[in-house]
């Protein structure tokens, strides 16, 4: 008789890891679909959408569109280049159409970049008699697909949904949520409460978002799986590339090393693959044509730079010096300055959030010229603004 193999516990480990889907956290399943109640049929006509519609992983051809139903409803969406759309989309799992469901994520696909494109979410209301439908829809919103070749790029980075300051630059692209986004989070509806719903109300289904993982994102129990499913980064992890040339942003992974517990065998090797499946990645990444030419390259951490640990020390901060990098940019920290440039770095170091100005918004505008960092307060009161030219870092203003 053939001996079977027992599962090897450490190569599942490592494979799970490298999607970044793995952690500490405990697991806690998404709720199953509830039935509709008769009685709230009329008050889900005026309050269809728990979480309006939010626009997630932009590319030239595609982009995913979220909400969260009330109930588990039916759902698609209508989009065209005209407001009369056209078009629909539907929700596709395992190859065919979703069946009813609270969060609804749909791909667009084969859409013309550089291009305005209008779109509604509808869902069905499930009724008794099936003569009778009731079909309910977001209001009108829009979209504009990337370039393939842009000109110019802007990024808003904040670290909370109340950072915020509106209106956002125009013409800004994409918007990146830089950890600790979550506070003291037990559930699923923690999680939309606290973040999805204020974001995609705040970004009102025009602006794509994108997020990265802090310690809150990953130490409680609803926040691993849950959180990942109401956020589709590019690559569909919390490491990943998102390049609006001239910009090539690095986002990494910095949580699961940061969180402070015991240090089990099982632990310290989840947490040294995970970093190291990142280091292999990153430095894929760095020696790849497109960064090389690059003309600015930007690598986002959510750790503090007061707190960086052994695995960063170690396994990134070499690779940001042997390719590089034009700018770090890091999370929150207790410091009361933004920017940092330190004699043995070669490369300056901004912090987004700090004790001085908690509510920020940080732009990178950048052209084939130069880099510009605008960092906005509150009412988008401007505290300082720096260029970075080549391998330069030119002050424009003292700090407010």
């Amino acid at each position: 008789m053939e001996n079977q193999q027992t599962p090897n516990r450490r190569d599942f480990i490592k494979d799970s890891l490298s999607l970044g889907l793995l952690s500490i956290a405990h697991y806690t399943p998404f709720p199953s679909p509830l039935s509709l109640p008769n009685e709230v049929t009329e008050k889900i006509k005026t309050t269809p959408f728990r979480c309006p519609p939010y626009l997630q992983k932009p590319t030239p051809h595609s982009i995913v569109i979220q909400w969260i139903n009330s109930f588990p409803m039916s759902s698609w969406v209508a989009y065209g280049e005209k407001k009369s759309l056209g078009m629909k989309a539907y929700p596709i799992r395992h190859g065919q159409v979703a069946p009813a469901q609270e969060l609804i994520k749909i791909k667009i696909k084969q859409l013309k970049p550089n291009t305005r494109y209008y779109y509604k979410a509808f869902a069905q209301i499930p009724q008794k008699k099936q003569s009778k439908t009731s079909i309910i829809s977001s209001e009108l919103k829009s979209f504009r697909t990337p370039s393939i070749l842009p000109e110019n790029a802007t990024v808003a980075i904040m670290n909370h949904t109340e950072d915020a300051q509106f209106p956002l630059h125009k013409d800004t692209q994409l918007v990146l949520f830089n950890g600790g986004l979550l506070r003291q989070a037990q559930s699923n509806h923690d999680i939309i409460r606290q973040f999805v719903q204020p974001a995609a109300q705040t970004l009102e289904g025009i602006i794509p978002f994108a997020t990265s993982r802090a310690r809150e994102e990953l130490q409680t129990s609803a926040l691993n799986e849950d959180f990942h499913r109401y956020v589709t980064n590019p690559q569909d992890r919390y490491y990943f590339v998102h390049q609006i040339e001239p910009l090539f942003l690095l986002v990494l992974d910095s949580s699961i090393s940061d969180i402070q517990e015991a240090e089990t065998e099982e632990n310290s090797y989840i947490k040294e693959t995970y970093m190291e499946t990142q280091a292999d990645w990153l430095e894929k990444m760095m020696r790849s044509p497109t960064y090389q030419q690059s003309t600015f390259k930007v690598v986002i951490l959510s750790t503090p730079v007061n707190t960086i640990n052994i695995y960063e020390q170690k396994l990134f901060y070499p690779l940001f010096d042997k390719y590089k990098i034009d700018l770090l940019i890091t999370g929150g920290t207790t410091k009361k300055q933004f920017l940092t440039y330190l004699k043995t770095d070669r490369y300056p170091t901004l912090t987004t959030h700090t004790v001085l100005h908690p509510q920020t918004t940080t732009y990178l505008l950048a052209d084939k010229k130069q880099l510009a960092i605008k960092i906005e307060g509150k009412k988008r009161k401007i505290i300082d603004v720096r260029h970075i030219k080549k391998d330069s870092l030119k002050r424009e203003s003292s700090f407010i």
